[in-house]
């Protein structure tokens, strides 16, 4: 059974290895795939940061959550009048 993803070092040599297949075969076509595969390496690049970043952002949230519970509140003692 095939891993859910693949590691950029992983995608890029079999992206290499069928770009030097498609070269073979057509070397037009080669480019063009070349720059797909450049492009959608910029985007995963570019989703792995904004995933990372929110799920920074939502464990400072949730730590701040947790202290906001932790507090107790406790009433001033009213003044008892002599």
């Amino acid at each position: 059974m095939e891993q859910p993803y693949m590691r950029k070092e992983e995608r890029m040599t079999l992206a290499r290895k069928t770009l030097e297949d498609i070269f073979e075969e057509n070397p037009s076509e080669a480019r063009t795939f070349w720059e797909i595969v450049r492009q959608s390496e910029s985007l995963i690049d570019e989703l792995s940061f904004d995933l990372l970043k929110q799920a920074e952002r939502e464990k400072e949230d949730k730590k701040e959550k947790n202290a906001e519970s932790n507090r107790q509140i406790i009433p001033f003692p009213s003044k008892e009048t002599k």
